[in-house]
């Protein structure tokens, strides 16, 4: 066809990201004079950014609450599991890079005996609960992990006291006796009073102690930065004597 050799055409397919399937192809149309290969590039460029946006829409999502009262989400939706499992989630969060099934044992149950078949019973049913984004042969999660306690450590890393506190809603996994997320939560805590320590942002700390009258170390803080002149100063030595 005479009106189609004079033209020059440029094409890229559109790659489902996960399927790998082809579903469709960029293809970018020029008279055959204006030829350039800058066109090959932006087709190339268009067909980058359609396959991002497929990424994104199609990624599976896991938040993970473990202050105060746990709770996990997949999807948008709140998933109905076990304590432990909450845990196993927590741990597998904290150990991106995946862990063996002796090494999940350890980090899980210590010294506990519990058998290698009850923790694969776990599992199994975490699998069918994720819709398959829990991996093996190391066990990692496949899908993109959020969870309140990473965001409370990245805050912390970038020294936001502000957005810690905000995070820092109760206590960590509270019932967990699992060695390592006890030793994590152990190091969370000394890490946030120190942050809290070395704060001067009174009225976050206020806001702080208003939630959680325990924190003592936010009151002797606070006994620091107020000036003994305002009442508050004298409430808090009072309330640090109770």
């Amino acid at each position: 066809m005479p009106s189609v050799q004079d033209m020059a055409c440029y094409a890229a397919p559109i790659i489902d990201p996960y399927s790998k399937h082809i579903l469709g192809v960029i293809a970018l149309s020029t008279e055959w004079q204006k030829h350039n290969s800058l066109v090959l590039l932006a087709a190339e460029r268009c067909d980058s950014i359609i396959q991002s946006a497929l990424l994104e829409s199609q990624r599976q999502r896991l938040y993970i609450r473990a202050f105060s009262v746990p709770q996990v989400i997949f999807n948008g939706k709140a998933l109905t599991i076990t304590p432990r499992q909450t845990e196993i989630l927590a741990i597998l969060a904290l150990c991106p890079q995946g862990l063996s099934l002796d090494n999940l044992h350890q980090a899980l149950y210590g010294e506990r005996k519990v058998s290698m078949g009850t923790l694969k019973a776990e599992m199994s049913q975490l699998r069918d609960l994720l819709g398959g984004m829990l991996g093996s042969r190391p066990y990692r999660l496949l899908a993109h992990v959020e969870a309140d306690f990473l965001q409370t450590e990245q805050s912390l890393d970038a020294g936001y006291i502000d957005s810690v506190l905000k995070l820092y809603t109760g206590v960590f996994l509270a019932k967990t006796e699992s060695p390592v997320l006890c030793v994590w939560r152990n190091c969370l805590e000394l890490r946030l009073s120190d942050a809290i320590f070395k704060a001067n942002e009174t009225d976050v700390l206020l806001k702080h102690v208003a939630r959680f009258p325990e924190a003592i170390d936010t009151v002797k803080r606070l006994i620091e930065l107020m000036p003994k002149s305002q009442p508050v100063h004298q409430a808090l030595l009072k309330f640090q004597d109770i």
